[in-house]
């Protein structure tokens, strides 16, 4: 009798694990599984026709899967981290995950041409707000940072610095080695701060008891939540390019990675973050209105760029505001071409007399007349 022959598993392209993971989203309508405990409300596609006008708000949470890394400054040997997720880092990352789908359907590597054209169809149909950490998955317990007498208190709760700070920063120590001397290269020992993807055990804090036994124990999972505001349906592809991100730095070590766990439509009369009234979304740019002494959730223009007038009557800290951005026609390579800075008030400013802001291009808050 005739050995029986053993089927071997035909290995399928990256193109095609895309194109078969798209059925199967499409079929069933999951995505990745959703963390213990927690409901993943994810529809497989973003129920926004093309044809509804003007803006419509989402309401979103990411788990964080690895450390998260946004890029701020340098203190020494210590490259620190934002405590939250700008604007501009959603945009990039979706950007990047955008063109690379639609190059590899066309059997290619995205080039520095694909990024731009898509990161303008992105900048033009869709709006971020900042994304900042929390402990469930609801904008509404988001850990904003709010400028107090003594510095930067967190959410609607108010949680202290050095509590923030201990259970969801950390860093990690790395350095270049000299093969030829079997040694750490001279001057290469740093250090990357990192926004943790679980907190450190809650038990014998403020918090503990308010998580459940395992957060106690063990630490609570991490969120990144905030909004996303469509127009016109959104670029081609965008919603399943959305539900794969990676965001911000280190991402060769497999850092940013998230998994989308919720993302619904929220009304006009619900206030984003609990704080701020949807008053226009036909405009050109969504348009929100802060109460008095209510906190600024973004960098907001703290001087008049180009045409876009800055927030009056703001307390707080500034700060300019640069990137790096690619256009290969001016200067060849990738983020080759810093951008032209920005004088903002950073995020947690308080703005006394409260204000009718447009959300600009990257997320920027700018005074909005009408």
């Amino acid at each position: 009798m005739a050995p029986q022959r053993k089927n071997k598993k035909k290995s399928l392209s990256r193109k095609q694990k895309l194109q078969e993971r798209s059925k199967i989203v499409r079929a069933t309508g999951k995505t990745n599984a959703a963390p213990k405990n927690v409901l993943a409300i994810v529809p497989s596609s973003m129920p926004t026709p093309s044809s509804a006008p003007g803006w419509i708000a989402y309401e979103v949470a990411f788990q964080l899967l690895a450390p998260l890394h946004i890029g701020w400054r340098k203190v020494g040997s210590l490259m620190q981290t934002r405590p939250y997720v700008t604007a501009r880092n959603m945009w990039g990352a979706l950007t990047a995950r955008l063109a690379r789908d639609r190059a590899e359907v066309e059997g290619r590597k995205a080039n520095p041409q694909d990024y731009r054209s898509v990161g303008e169809e992105v900048s033009k149909s869709l709006s971020f707000t900042y994304f900042f950490p929390a402990l469930v998955p609801d904008p509404l317990e988001a850990l904003y940072p709010v400028q107090a007498a003594d510095g930067p208190v967190y959410g609607r709760g108010r949680l202290s610095f050095e509590l923030f700070d201990y259970l969801l920063l950390d860093t990690y120590a790395s350095t270049a080695l000299d093969a030829q001397r079997y040694a750490a290269e001279e001057d290469s020992l740093h250090e990357v701060e990192m926004i943790r993807p679980r907190t450190r055990p809650l038990d014998g804090t403020s918090l503990g008891g308010q998580y459940g036994a395992d957060a106690d124990a063990l630490g609570a999972p991490v969120y990144l939540v905030g909004y996303v505001l469509v127009r016109d349906g959104g670029p081609r592809g965008w919603y399943d390019a959305w539900k794969r991100l990676q965001i911000g730095g280190e991402g060769r070590y497999g850092w940013g990675r998230v998994r989308l766990t919720s993302c619904l439509q929220t009304t006009s009369t619900k206030k984003l973050f609990g704080l701020f009234d949807l008053v226009d979304l036909t405009a050109e740019r969504p348009i929100l209105l802060a109460g008095a002494q209510g906190p600024a959730l973004a960098h907001a223009l703290a001087v008049k760029f180009d045409e876009a007038s800055p927030l009056a009557s703001v307390t707080g800290t500034v700060e300019p505001l640069v990137g790096r951005e690619t256009r290969v026609d001016e200067k060849p390579g990738f983020g080759a071409i810093p951008s032209q800075p920005r004088i903002c008030w950073t995020p947690g400013a308080i703005i006394p007399q409260g204000a009718c802001i447009a959300i600009g291009h990257y997320g920027i808050w700018q005074a909005y007349s009408g």
